[in-house]
C-alpha cells in the first residue's frame, strides 16, 4: 500500500506545475531563479519518496525514477515552460541529494502503523 501511495505522489508531482502558474511572473527560461523550486519540489521530494520506499533498489534505478518528475515537468508541452539544461542540473542535484539523505532510513509497516527507523554504519 505505501508504494501505491508513494507512486500516486510521484504521478502527482510529475502532473503538477512547480511554477506558481498564473501568478508567476514571466521569466528568462534559462536563469537561476526558480531554482530552489526544481531543487525542492522535483528534486529534493522525489528523491526523497523514492529513497524511502525503494531502498533495495540499485542507484541507478533509484535515479532514474527520481528523474522522471523533473524530466516530465521539463519536457511536457502544455505546462508553457521550456525546456533548460540549467533547470535538469537542478532537478538532477535535488534528486541526488534527497537519494543520499535517505540512505540510512527505512520505512517500514507495522501491525500498529508505519515505522520509521534510522541506522549509520560507524566503523
Amino acid at each position: 500500500m505505501l508504494k501505491i501511495i508513494a507512486f500516486a505522489i510521484l504521478a502527482l508531482i510529475s502532473l503538477s506545475n512547480t511554477s506558481a502558474g498564473p501568478f508567476a511572473p514571466a521569466q528568462n527560461p534559462d536563469n537561476w531563479s526558480d531554482a530552489p523550486q526544481h531543487f525542492l519540489i522535483v528534486g529534493l521530494v522525489p528523491g526523497l519518496i523514492v529513497g524511502s520506499v525503494w531502498p533495495d533498489l540499485h542507484p541507478a534505478a533509484q535515479f532514474g525514477m527520481c528523474s522522471v518528475p523533473g524530466l516530465f515537468h521539463e519536457f511536457e508541452p502544455s505546462s508553457g515552460n521550456t525546456w533548460s539544461r540549467r533547470d535538469l542540473l537542478v532537478n538532477s542535484l535535488g534528486c541526488g541529494v534527497g537519494l543520499w539523505a535517505t540512505h540510512g532510513f527505512r520505512i517500514g509497516a507495522t501491525p500498529g502503523g508505519v515505522q520509521l527507523t534510522y541506522s549509520v554504519r560507524i566503523q
